[in-house]
């Protein structure tokens, strides 16, 4: 699915690893709050449990711009390239 030239099948792929997946579609009858600067543009939610790498948003920030989306992005840390290293030294010396 991911070699194709875009990133078309990405929901299949989702769904194939078993990750929850919803579409939600809401007008704002009279509402004041601020949308998208786009009212057709979609806004996904993504989470990342157990954190995720500056890379991951960078990839998230593409398709974003390459499916006219808006992407907000929930982690529970982001992990560095030292803090990743740092943990394996921290396992060994266990």
């Amino acid at each position: 699915i991911l070699t194709r030239e875009t990133l078309i099948g990405l929901e299949d792929v989702g769904r194939m690893c078993g990750g929850l997946h919803a579409d939600v579609k809401a007008k704002p009858h009279g509402s004041s709050m601020p949308g998208p600067s786009n009212p057709a543009m979609k806004v996904v939610l993504v989470f990342f449990l157990g954190g995720c790498t500056f890379s991951e948003i960078t990839a998230l920030r593409l398709i974003a711009k390459l499916h006219g989306l808006k992407i907000i992005v929930a982690t529970t840390a982001i992990t560095t390239s030292s803090r990743f290293i740092e943990s394996l030294v921290e396992k060994v010396q266990r």
